[in-house]
């Protein structure tokens, strides 16, 4: 079980995660909808998955085994698309490759490696005849994941994944201050099109109850302009694709609020939220939203 320590100091608490081996059931669902050049784009899906805690490794980081146990694609209603289109039958079936995966996790609660990563590319080989038998002309995207899924990039494509940087949120064993922020480099993985985004992210902690059982986190984030990951040129370069007006200068907005409700004495976090957008003027606007919340707990 969990443990807060410090519970009597008014100024730095340190939340224990959860030590339990019980499964905790999560759902989540993930929205995106772009709008480019007066053209819409809406994307839903609904996760349901088990998260367990295995053991520990001798440097004293965690295992943890995540496996999905039902993922649909929703309307724009929020019901499940019971019959799938061709797109969504093919991200479907590459999704799959994340149903069952053994997790390196810091005692912070963030992802540091996916260890079962020859099993994934196992199950790729298989993946991969059915999706060329039946969508022949995809062969360019198939060869693009047979390099995604090497070695020496599957741990950064999981690594960078915005469910996975948002779900493992970094925040147990950490001493931290009511109210005072914690400041986190992050990437938002293919924010714009397939550019990455660096952000800097601060999150504030706030206590709801006296005896420190009930904590809440929000989070905002601005674009690190700073960082050698970001890309001008290749921004530039959409834009200038962009029904824009030429020889106009255009702004790039950036929103991103998140908040987490954990309970404190147990170490798990209930429920989760983020939502971030990018926008372009009136040509270009992406609009991601993420919410998970914990089925069952103890």
């Amino acid at each position: 079980m969990a443990v807060l320590e410090n519970i009597t100091s008014q100024h730095t608490q340190q939340i224990k995660l959860n030590s339990s081996r019980n499964a905790l059931n999560y759902t989540v669902e993930i929205s995106n909808i772009t709008k480019k050049n007066n053209k819409k784009f809406n994307n839903k899906i609904a996760v349901d998955f088990n998260l367990n805690l295995k053991g520990a490794t001798s440097t004293n980081t965690l295992i943890y085994k995540l496996k999905v146990n039902k993922r649909y694609f929703l309307n724009s209603k929020g019901y499940a698309i019971q019959k799938l289109n061709k797109e969504q039958q093919l991200a479907n079936t590459i999704a799959s490759l994340n149903n069952d995966l053994e997790l390196e996790i810091s005692k912070n609660f963030k992802l540091i490696k996916v260890l079962n990563t020859s099993a994934i590319r196992q199950k790729w080989e298989i993946i991969k005849i059915e999706i060329l038998q039946n969508f022949p002309d995809l062969k360019t995207m198939v060869n693009d994941f047979d390099w995604q899924l090497k070695e020496e990039n599957i741990q950064q494509l999981f690594i960078e994944d915005n469910f996975y940087t948002f779900f493992f949120a970094n925040i147990f064993n950490t001493d931290i201050k009511e109210e005072v922020p914690i400041i986190e480099q992050k990437i938002i993985s293919n924010g714009i099109e397939e550019i990455n985004i660096p952000i800097t992210e601060t999150k504030n902690f706030k206590f709801n109850d006296r005896a420190l059982t009930q904590l809440t986190v929000n989070s905002q984030a601005k674009i690190d302009e700073t960082s050698k990951t970001l890309s001008i040129p290749k921004l530039n370069t959409f834009i200038g694709n962009l029904d824009t007006i030429a020889g106009t200068n255009y702004q790039l907005d950036f929103n991103y609020n998140a908040s987490y409700k954990v309970n404190s004495a147990k170490g798990i976090i209930n429920k989760g939220a983020l939502s971030y957008s990018f926008t372009i003027g009136d040509d270009y606007k992406t609009k991601t939203t993420i919410h998970f919340n914990l089925e069952n707990n103890e």
